[in-house]
């Protein structure tokens, strides 16, 4: 999903002219209404999915991804994370892979339902602003676990086009410093990072 994303965004750069002025604004109409529909889109299919109300989805990659890993040893609460980590995946009937903590279920469900309404928060004028802001900071924790900087940088600078051109050049400056130690970060600890 992500690199089709990555392949529809190229080609609306490719084929919308940016020097003609209407060309130009549906190129960021485009853009903007990528955002919403592909954030909404993701809740929308985690809620259909079923594997994020109990937390299936993280609990189980948490033991198959090293990064998803090394990020719930962090959050989950220590009696939980002893718990999934003793099962054994290969073992026929080894479960329940689900998350059993208050704490846990509402960070998984938190996900499913920001992915929904944030982007909704976009339509109106008057939520737009903070809505950026919420849907940066969703980005940002997520990819604290997921590691898919390239998606998150895009998105993100997607996203930004919400705001203001004056905001969302600094928006677009900062983000690029960001990214640069990001980049730096990985370099400098490719086992974790990028694993």
């Amino acid at each position: 999903n992500h690199i089709f994303l990555n392949v529809v965004v190229l080609g609306l750069i490719v084929f919308l002219r940016e020097d003609v002025p209407v060309e130009r604004q549906r190129l960021l109409q485009a853009a903007r209404g990528l955002v919403i529909i592909v954030c909404c889109w993701a809740g929308l299919q985690k809620m259909l999915h079923g594997y994020y109300f109990r937390g299936t989805f993280f609990a189980y990659a948490m033991l198959h991804s090293r990064r998803f890993g090394s990020f719930f040893s962090m959050v989950a609460p220590a009696d939980e994370w002893a718990r999934l980590t003793s099962l054994d995946p290969t073992a026929l009937g080894s479960g329940p892979w689900v998350f059993e903590s208050p704490s846990m279920l509402l960070l998984c469900n938190g996900v499913v339902f920001a992915e929904i309404l944030i982007p909704l928060g976009l339509l109106h004028h008057r939520t737009r602003r903070p809505s950026v802001a919420a849907l940066i900071a969703m980005l940002v924790c997520i990819e604290l676990a997921a590691h898919e900087f390239v998606f998150g940088m895009m998105y993100a600078y997607l996203a930004v086009l919400f705001l203001s051109a004056p905001a969302a050049r600094r928006a677009f400056f900062f983000g690029a410093t960001l990214f640069g130690v990001l980049l730096i970060v990985g370099l400098a600890y490719p086992q974790w990072w990028f694993n």
